[in-house]
């Protein structure tokens, strides 16, 4: 055998060699993707968040122990968590900060002023803005933003939105505009953009009986082709508190925000004024108690993980993908509204859980999992679901998740806006002024004067038509048979207005 036989010999002996060490190497990657699942959604959405959570005042405790101090939230480890962990603040929208992200365009100086916050804007579901609006308003919305050039619109949710401010929106409509006319850009050869409010046609109009703080809520603002700069700021400052009138919040009428909040829990072991630590090991436990009851709900594990699998593309097996939920799962204390006792305040917690879905009917399938368990109970402790008359939610800013009367907004330096005592919260004669109770009590401000004024002059002219109609019919009219209509839609309509009012 020649020496070049021998060298070819060795070369094609070491291709196969390496050949056969790369088919290893492939097959060990293969044995190690189906031992680690793929990322979900929500683990590459948490890689995608900045690494730096936004700053916030330092709190020191008035001492080193818990046991000997009050509840400080901003110290609570679920208000501190960093990106990246399933709890962290900025991922749930009841607790995102405004002005976030780049500094967009800033209006030149001067113009009236406004508190720039932090403030917590409260998530509001994109179906929510519609609510008793007319449907012919709808449709001309529809018109506008489907149209070849559409301008932008946006919607303003006035601070303590409803029927409320539906019947003061001639001053409101009127005062917003001039203070978004007032706000000059550089961008805009130093000029006001030309901004135009609208007031909610209501679908059903108000009665006597109607709620102060029942929908609509939303008024809507149209900005020109050409006012980005406008809208840009608009959505990064969100939150604007000018005067009595000018008070409000802005939203894209288009989004993709899921509530978080499921049930708030009351129990006659959580204390009004608890330490530090003891509110700690309470949450602990109750949602040690939750995540073991609904574990242990078979229809929870299997819709839940089905949700999971079809959702967030999650890979691992059932017991992974309901560990992946219950993870996201948080206690924020708050207080609630208790109607047995004339609207009382009573200490309680607010379940928050991050929804694996996509759709409105997958949604209310993830809620409908959690009213199967009204109770929790460990050892001779029982935490209830408080339902019926109790509820947590604002009013001022549409927040579920702490009450008219204890709405951090106004206690930002600067505010000028709407208090709860506008609202008809009762409030303390003390400084500082102390709310308690809910919304509506007290009536005698401007707003409720208008308010009550628009619904007897709406029930008025409903009530002269009706009269005017049976006189025209006659004493004969009820002889008359109207047969049922074939399809449900009259019903459902009719039942319709008088959930509204």
């Amino acid at each position: 055998m020649t020496d070049e036989t021998r060298a070819n010999k060795k070369a094609r002996t070491g291709v196969e060699q390496t050949a056969a060490v790369s088919t290893s190497t492939e097959e060990q990657e293969r044995i190690r993707l189906r031992k680690e699942p793929r990322q979900h959604l929500w683990e590459r959405e948490a890689q995608g968040m900045p690494l730096q959570a936004p700053t916030v005042p330092k709190v020191v405790p008035p001492c080193e122990d818990p046991t000997k101090h009050p509840y400080i939230p901003a110290l609570d480890p679920a208000v501190t968590s960093q990106p990246g962990q399933p709890t962290y603040r900025q991922m749930n929208p009841h607790f995102r900060l405004n002005r976030q992200g780049p500094m967009p365009p800033q209006p030149l100086p001067p113009h009236r002023p406004f508190p720039e916050g932090p403030f917590e804007v409260p998530p509001i579901m994109a179906s929510e803005f519609k609510g008793n609006v007319s449907l012919e308003m709808l449709a001309d919305l529809q018109e506008l933003m489907t149209s070849e050039n559409p301008p932008t619109i946006l919607a303003i949710i006035p601070h303590g939105a409803g029927k409320l401010m539906a019947a003061n929106e001639l001053q409101i409509i009127t005062d917003i505009q001039d203070f978004l006319y007032s706000l000059a850009f550089e961008e805009n050869d130093r000029m006001p953009y030309e901004a135009l409010v609208y007031g909610p046609d209501l679908r059903n109009t108000p009665g006597e009986k109607s709620q102060p703080f029942s929908k609509p809520w939303t008024f809507f603002l149209e900005l020109p082709r050409n006012a980005d700069p406008l809208r840009r700021f608009l959505l990064w400052q969100r939150v604007f508190a000018v005067s009595k009138t000018v008070s409000f919040t802005v939203y894209e009428l288009e989004n993709d925000d899921r509530y978080w909040d499921i049930y708030p829990i009351r129990g006659t072991s959580i204390l009004k004024d608890p330490t530090h630590a003891k509110v700690l090991a309470q949450k602990d436990l109750i949602l040690s108690a939750i995540k073991r009851d609904l574990s242990a709900d078979r229809d929870f594990r299997i819709c839940a993980s089905e949700l999971a699998f079809r959702n967030l593309r999650h890979t691992g097996d059932l017991t992974k993908a309901i560990e992946t939920l219950c993870s996201t799962f948080h206690l924020e204390r708050t207080e609630l509204e208790d109607g047995y006792k004339d609207g009382e305040l009573a200490p309680a917690y607010v379940l928050l859980a991050r929804p694996p879905v996509a759709n409105d009917p997958d949604y209310a399938a993830w809620r409908a999992l959690f009213d199967r368990h009204p109770v929790y109970r460990i050892a001779l402790q029982r935490f209830s679901v408080a339902v019926g008359t109790c509820r947590v939610f604002c009013e001022l800013c549409k927040s579920r998740i702490h009450c008219t009367a204890r709405c951090p907004w106004p206690d930002v330096e600067g505010w000028l806006g709407i208090t709860p005592r506008d609202l008809g919260v009762r409030a303390s004669n003390g400084t500082p002024t102390e709310y308690y109770g809910p919304p509506g009590n007290v009536r005698t401000g401007p707003l409720f004067t208008n308010f009550t004024k628009a619904c007897q002059e709406k029930a008025a002219v409903a009530a002269a038509t009706k009269a005017a109609l049976n006189q025209k019919g006659g004493t004969n009219r009820q002889a008359h048979y109207s047969p049922p209509k074939a399809t449900g839609a009259g019903s459902r309509k009719g039942k319709g207005k008088g959930r509204a009012n």
